[in-house]
């Protein structure tokens, strides 16, 4: 997907109540054939992303359409819901899944109580459309470091208020490793790396979308005269030619994520009802097969 292409898609989902389906899944924690038993999403622990705005004129005013980068990670802290959980469904010692993530798009307000277009610190809240970036996730096994086992490029975003700011960011798989199987099997595979390295993984449906939920969007950015910018920010300023001057500064603020998942779809005639069914049923099947 180009890059323009991204940037409307993701403008129409930035302005939509869309909600995506999850399939369920299973992880195959070594290769070795011994699996969690089904789930739907990856829970992420708290964490504290930094969102950068970009103030061209040198203004300090943020409003709607300034350039925002927003970037952050931590540790993948659960599977949800597990019918059936054994200890090598857990996080600790034995396995871990790290994240890190970056993502470009355009300030927007969630609330706008004076109705000024203009971001006003303890009234209104910030919040962004986000139509580029991406998501990284690092696997750990027995404390080493093993490498990176799923790279999710954003597509887009939608957000709503909701008992605090609620983000929904959509991907889509671009590498992976078998770590992360679909119950599902695709021309007999399940595995998400073999699925996206196959010639017909564009039949398969293949995405993702990440839910996360800000407690306190009211808080003002703050000039950053010490913000670097990261190779995947110069890229973005690059490639749509920002001219950035001598007036031109950055301002930012660090807000709490108080829960967030990521969940995986793809062309699935699973319905919700026969969702749980199966997350019950494969469950009870994997435990008599382990017997």
């Amino acid at each position: 997907m180009n890059k323009l292409t991204k940037i409307f898609a993701g403008l129409v989902l930035a302005g939509s109540a869309s909600v995506a389906s999850a399939d369920p899944l299973f992880v195959d924690y070594l290769n070795d054939g011994v699996t969690s038993d089904p789930f739907t999403s990856f829970v992420f622990n708290s964490f504290n992303p930094t969102s950068a705005y970009l103030d061209l004129d040198g203004s300090g005013v943020i409003g709607v359409g300034n350039h925002v980068f927003d970037s952050g990670g931590g540790t993948i802290v659960g599977l949800s819901p597990l019918a059936f959980p054994a200890p090598r469904d857990g996080f600790g010692s034995n396995w871990g899944l790290n994240f890190e993530y970056e993502l470009f798009g355009f300030s927007a307000l969630a609330v706008d109580l004076n109705g000024n277009n203009i971001f006003d610190a303890g009234d209104d809240q910030l919040a962004a459309g986000f139509v580029d970036g991406y998501i990284n996730f690092s696997y750990s096994a027995g404390g080493t470091q093993i490498g990176e086992v799923l790279s999710i490029a954003v597509t887009g975003s939608a957000y709503n208020i909701n008992d605090g700011l609620n983000f929904t960011v959509f991907g889509e798989p671009i590498s992976a490793t078998n770590l992360i199987n679909t119950v599902q099997a695709f021309d007999g595979m399940t595995g998400l790396g073999d699925l996206l390295a196959s010639p017909n993984s564009d039949d398969y449906g293949l995405g993702a979308f990440a839910t996360l939920k800000i407690l306190d969007a009211t808080q003002a950015p703050e000039v950053d005269g010490s913000f670097t910018v990261s190779p995947f920010q110069q890229s973005i300023i690059d490639g749509l030619g920002i001219s950035i001057t001598a007036d031109s500064q950055w301002l930012t603020r660090e807000t709490t994520i108080d829960s967030s998942n990521l969940y995986i779809t793809a062309s699935s005639p699973t319905n919700a009802a026969l969702m749980g069914l199966c997350l019950i049923g494969l469950g009870l099947s994997r435990r008599i097969a382990k017997k």
